[in-house]
């Protein structure tokens, strides 16, 4: 994967079906089913509507199931024209229009944008960061979609930028991608904020602490301080409402396998079935002795082989299964502690859990920092999940 130049793929269209989960867990808001079973829907229409967020269907379809959480649709042959969305102006109210459009953070967190926008726009934000840093190993499809729909991305920096009367806009990167892609940046058009090649830059709060030169609390959102940062692919998806007409309906992503020695990069149909997606991609279905990541090795988890892609899918990986009962005692080497983003001691925080259920409020105060990077795991010697123990106190 020692590649300067990464394509995409074309979208995958060839799918029998796909899921989408509508409930409250998922989306963290509300929504409402906008269909029936039996129905047919074109691509673009909704399938979902809610305040903050719309689902819509990616292909001309037939409604074959409604349950309590998910809608399946079934693939069929159709010559209509996509739906004719009615979008209110982006203008007059970015948040609705986002609403409208079904845009989510697709960096991963899926948080619904039109929260967030809503909040940027009280709190009248002046400067917007394009998070294009893309630290998770293996993952290559933001760089890809620069190198290839730039004009997406930037047609939704530009619109975002006008709604909220944003001054200035940035773009973080890894300083190995500006160099990989010299020209790009020095013709972009923005500020760059190089970020060093290391796990984990792409953290919202470490290229905040990059843009304004200071450290702030785990409790301050950038939009309290007046910045606004987005991924590249939820802005590409805004642009893509913008110049193409398009709701989100699609997902990038890039798919790793063969000991993350192969890879491709392409754009799938929100809703897919994973195994399809792979069988199209990698020309297999997955074997016993390996499991299916969703998001990075750092920070994904382990999906189904009948799971669905998801908005904020941004990589799939095919990797061995390890087998992670050969525990060993912690060897106080404190690899977790130098590795850690935020000069937390993971090691401290575990033991004290382990100690007690109520810990102190310094060790409260690392819990609640701590945004589960996993970077303490990757440097554990004994193999400890040390993400887990303070992902449980989190609760």
């Amino acid at each position: 994967m020692k590649s300067n130049s990464y394509t995409i793929e074309e979208p995958l269209k060839a799918l029998s079906q796909l899921t989408f989960n509508y409930s409250r867990d998922k989306l963290r808001t509300d929504v409402a089913v906008a269909v029936n079973i039996e129905q047919q829907v074109v691509k673009g229409e909704p399938i979902c509507v809610g305040e903050y967020l719309s689902i819509h269907s990616p292909v001309c379809g037939t409604v074959t199931n409604i349950s309590d959480t998910e809608i399946t649709i079934s693939q069929r042959d159709c010559t209509e024209e996509p739906y004719n969305l009615q979008l209110p102006k982006i203008k007059d109210d970015v948040a609705k229009y986002a609403a409208a459009i079904g845009l989510v953070g697709m960096g991963g967190s899926m948080f619904p944008s039109a929260i967030k926008l809503k909040a940027a726009k009280e709190s009248k934000v002046h400067t917007l960061i394009i998070n294009a840093v893309e630290c998770e190993p293996y993952i290559t499809v933001d760089e890809a979609l620069l190198q290839n729909e730039l004009q997406y991305i930037q047609a939704g920096a530009k619109v975002l930028s006008e709604a909220l009367n944003i001054k200035d806009v940035q773009i973080a990167a890894q300083k190995q991608v500006i160099k990989r892609n010299n020209e790009l940046f020095k013709n972009i058009g923005y500020k760059v904020l190089q970020m060093p090649t290391k796990y984990p830059t792409g953290a919202e709060r470490l290229i905040l602490k990059k843009a304004t030169g200071k450290n702030h609390s785990a409790s301050t959102l950038p939009f309290q301080v007046g910045y606004l940062i987005n991924n590249v692919t939820t802005l590409w998806a805004l642009g893509k409402s913008i110049l193409d007409g398009s709701p989100v309906i699609n997902r990038p992503l890039t798919v790793i396998w063969d000991n993350n020695s192969s890879y491709k990069n392409i754009i799938v149909p929100v809703g897919a079935n994973i195994s399809e997606v792979l069988r199209a991609t990698i020309g297999r279905d997955v074997y016993d002795s390996e499991l299916i990541i969703a998001g990075g090795l750092m920070m994904g988890h382990e999906v189904d082989i009948n799971s669905n892609i998801q908005k904020g899918t941004n990589a799939l990986f095919i990797i061995k299964r390890i087998d992670h009962e050969n525990v060993e005692a912690c060897k106080k080497c404190g690899r977790c502690v130098e590795a850690c983003p935020l000069n937390l001691s993971p090691t401290t925080i575990v033991h004290q859990l382990k100690q007690s259920n109520k810990v102190g409020k310094y060790i409260q105060k690392h819990i609640d920092t701590c945004f589960l990077c996993g970077a303490c795991n990757a440097s554990c010697p004994s193999r400890i999940n040390l993400v887990k123990h303070i992902k449980e106190a989190k609760r």
